[in-house]
């Protein structure tokens, strides 16, 4: 079985020691991993750790650039459309899977 707080915890030290500036793309990497893991998180308050998961989305989405970094800049806005419809907030949801769709196409 996969302990969810120690994943979290191990993802919380490695991106502290990774600079978002000299390595955009591990940081955006490790946020996303990071954003996905707590949205899966079974400990806790579901809507809480999907709100933690947009936080680190966000973050993720900083890194990969819509236009130079397409594929990962989607898969990110699909989590974060994903976490969006699980809160009740769907027409923002739609809108991230519609640009998510756009950048794939």
């Amino acid at each position: 079985m996969i302990d969810g707080a120690a994943t979290v915890e191990r993802l919380r030290e490695r991106i502290a020691t990774v600079d978002r500036r000299r390595d955009p793309h591990e940081h955006a990497t490790l946020a996303y991993r990071q954003g996905l893991a707590h949205a899966e998180a079974t400990s806790a308050e579901p809507q809480e750790n999907l709100r933690t998961a947009l936080q680190w989305y966000d973050r993720a989405l900083e890194g990969f650039d819509a236009v130079y970094d397409p594929v990962p800049h989607a898969r990110v806005l699909n989590a974060v459309g994903a976490a969006l419809r699980s809160l009740g907030r769907l027409p923002d949801a739609i809108a991230r899977f519609e640009k998510a769709s756009t950048l794939l196409q």
